[in-house]
């Protein structure tokens, strides 16, 4: 910028600028009048710089006030300023102290230089840190070249200096690297770090000196081979400037090996994340470290909120102790396989829980932990309604799936069960628990292994009585009425249910009769309703659903029945229509309470109801 002072108005202006905004300055900063080389203003720095005060320098030639090297040097360059008429930069020396010197020219209004503004950087400890850096430059090139790290300095976008295991981390020559420059970059960088590697170099280069940057790169090897490096970069003072200094370690056996434990650890919690029931593994300080994304749907916790913290502050479960019990070796072999628990939600709300807990095996004593799978029976509650002890409920389905799901999930650690059914030993083990509070017996005239049996409707009745006395509060389960409807007449088959109804009245016991419309006349089955209660939700009017909507109903109820989640998306998918017509579709078959639609967070899911469930029986059996 040229600068023009007019005439003597300006140039006491100029005189009198205010003391604080030039000893604001860091710099060391004086005016002088270029003829006379006398100070017309100058800031504290300067005054005290020289050795005076301000007030015994203005108007004294700044000459004067330097060595005599020092002043021959200053007169000249000053000289070459009025000349000129262009700012001169130099460095010079004095007492010992090492200064950085910028003469500027100042004009009138005839273009004649008038005045010089001097700014002046004292630089004694860069030129002190530099002579330093010179002593030890070879001490550090014996040194380096020895090291198993990987050295590189670079300067003005050029490398300066590198070392021997630089070299051979990249499998070029020394002179192929310093005749590429920087060049060499775009050649031993994988393309996916390149503009992140010259980022760091802008930033090092044009930023802080004591900074320690630090990041790892994917590099390619003149051979073509991948390898990564770790990078520590700082940015030094290299032959008087500013230079980003980087050590390199080879981490590509570090970085295989902990790649491959990530994608193990993502695949095991993609296989847990997968599962449609809640996973949760607890230590022996009730701390959570493993949350799955089923227990973050249904609580609404997400697993960045729970792991690491403790049941106990969470306050997600109504009994933690049992928690506990399965840590005692002395109770863990005593323990029910099932429990039924309520868990609170984020929300405030209670989801009922069926869960197992299994203790992770682990040699290390002190990191025993327990895993807890629960199932949200919460839903079947809804569905079925609340099932009073002292009733008993007639179930009208073709297949008995639907029956046993109610009756394990009903069953718990205080519920006692019995099942009586007529199918086989090998097909009961599968879906029917071996635990102790349930028992089962067959429908058959012969005893079969492991197994009490019952064929004729006197001892079918003191069977139920015997279990009711014994085990109050019991659920009973009562399937196959077609069996015993094939040897006895329905006259027969009535009496003995009034009489079976009479002793779940007494002993406040629960029973469900699970029964195939298809096999009885239409009259047989109104007496039966007569006695029993029908499960909430389970009859159903004259619906009319075109095909497509069938398809969906059927869909929805087979992954229901296989637990996979239902959602809009796959619903979409799965008959290829757009998401405005899946909504459509499924709000009208919601409407006829058909399904249940639960929101989780953003994400809904789709449940067929029991209604649901009989519309898709009744169009089989038409």
């Amino acid at each position: 910028m040229k600068i023009i002072l007019e005439n003597k108005k300006r140039t006491k202006i100029l005189k009198e600028i205010p003391v604080n905004i030039i000893d604001s300055i860091p710099e060391l900063f004086i005016l002088i009048n270029a003829s006379d080389w006398t100070i017309l203003q100058l800031n504290k720095a300067m005054a005290q710089s020289l050795g005076k005060t301000r007030k015994e320098l203005l108007g004294k030639n700044i000459l004067n006030f330097f060595p005599p090297d020092v002043a021959d040097i200053r007169k000249k360059q000053a000289k070459k300023v009025v000349s000129t008429g262009k700012s001169v930069y130099f460095e010079d020396k004095r007492e010992g102290r090492w200064f950085e010197n910028a003469f500027h020219p100042a004009f009138d209004s005839k273009g004649k230089v008038a005045y010089g503004v001097i700014i002046v950087r004292e630089i004694t400890d860069r030129k002190l840190a530099e002579k330093a850096l010179d002593e030890s430059e070879d001490r550090f090139r014996m040194l380096s070249d020895q090291s198993l790290l990987g050295i590189i300095i670079i300067q003005d976008n050029k490398i300066q200096y590198l070392n021997n295991a630089m070299l051979s981390m990249t499998g070029y020559s020394r002179d192929e690297i310093l005749r590429e420059g920087l060049n060499i970059i775009s050649k031993t960088i994988h393309p996916d770090y390149h503009s992140f590697v010259f980022d760091q170099l802008k930033k090092k280069q044009e930023g802080e000196k004591n900074v320690v940057v630090h990041y790892p790169i994917k590099t390619i090897t003149k051979s073509g081979k991948i390898r990564w490096l770790d990078v520590f970069s700082k940015t030094v003072i290299y032959n008087g400037r500013n230079a980003d200094f980087a050590t390199y370690v080879d981490i590509t056996d570090i970085k295989k090996a902990q790649e491959e434990l990530k994608n193990t650890k993502e695949y095991l919690q993609d296989v847990i994340n997968s599962a449609s029931d809640i996973i949760l593994v607890v230590d022996k300080n009730l701390k959570i470290t493993t949350w799955n994304k089923t227990a973050e749907m249904i609580t609404g916790y997400k697993a960045r909120e729970v792991i690491g913290k403790t049941l106990r502050t969470l306050d997600l479960f109504d009994n933690k102790d049992i928690i506990l019990d399965f840590f005692d070796d002395k109770k863990v072999s005593e323990l029910p396989v099932f429990y039924e628990i309520t868990m609170k939600t984020k929300k405030g709300t209670s989801k009922i829980l069926k869960v197992t807990f299994s203790r992770l095996q682990t040699t290390i004593k002190d990191k025993k932990s327990i895993i807890i799978m629960g199932k949200d029976i919460t839903k079947d509650s809804e569905i079925h309604g609340k099932l009073v002890f002292g009733n008993c409920y007639i179930i009208t389905e073709k297949t008995n799936k639907s029956a046993i799901n109610l009756f394990n999930n009903l069953v718990t650690s205080e519920i006692n069960g019995l099942f009586i059914t007529r199918d086989t030993p090998e097909t009961i083990i599968n879906y029917i628990p071996s635990a102790k509070n349930i028992k089962v017996i067959i429908l058959n005239q012969e005893k079969l292994s492991g197994f009490e049996n019952v064929f004729d409707l006197e001892k079918l009745i003191s069977t139920i009585d015997k279990f009711l006395k014994t085990k109050p509060k019991s659920i009973i389960l009562l399937d196959r009425v077609d069996y015993l409807l094939s040897y006895f007449s329905f006259d027969e088959f009535i009496k003995t249910l009034y009489k079976i109804t009479n002793l779940i009245v007494k002993k406040k016991g629960l029973l469900l009769l699970r029964l195939n419309p298809a096999v009885i006349s239409d009259n047989q089955l109104a007496l039966i309703k007569e006695e029993l209660k029908q499960l909430p939700s389970q009859t159903i009017r004259d619906i009319h659903l075109e095909d497509y909507m069938y398809d969906v109903l059927s869909f929805i109820n087979e992954q229901n029945q296989n637990s996979i989640i239902v959602t809009y998306k796959k619903i979409s998918q799965k008959f290829t229509i757009s998401k405005v017509t899946t909504a459509k579709r499924l709000d009208m078959i919601k409407d006829k309470g058909l399904i249940l639609i639960k929101k989780h967070g953003k994400s809904k899911t789709i449940y067929i109801s029991e209604k649901g469930k009989t519309l898709l029986n009744k169009k089989k059996i038409i």
